[in-house]
């Protein structure tokens, strides 16, 4: 259908968090105390994290007859036009938003764009 889509790996994201954790490590003037302190804090906010990642696979390994699960994802808002140079990329855009549930039961996708004007979040 589509010869010139490519498809990828997902470029590796990093939190707000783990990023402030990132610089608050590297200073070599942080005591020792407090440095374990961050760490452990770090590893309680990393372990958190992969719970978020490893959960929707084990509910979607329990979906069947009795069970059903859903994914849902508000996405990040997108600006329509998609304009990357000239004074109109300055300009006020279109906000649009997407809202996506994955019925691991059926397995089936359904999208809801909608866009400022129509509603809000």
């Amino acid at each position: 259908f589509f010869p010139e889509l490519k498809l990828s790996k997902p470029r590796i994201d990093t939190c707000k968090t783990c990023d402030q954790y990132k610089i608050e490590l590297a200073d070599p003037t942080l005591p020792d105390d407090q440095r374990r302190i961050k760490v452990q804090e770090r590893q309680f906010h990393q372990t958190k994290a992969q719970r978020g990642y490893d959960l929707p696979k084990e509910m979607k390994a329990q979906a069947g007859s009795d069970t059903w699960v859903i994914c849902m994802d508000l996405q990040q808002a997108l600006t329509l036009p998609k304009l990357t140079s000239g004074i109109a990329f300055y300009k006020r855009k279109l906000w649009s938003l997407n809202f996506g549930i994955h019925d691991y039961k059926t397995n089936r996708g359904y999208m809801y764009v909608w866009n400022e004007v129509t509603a809000n979040r």
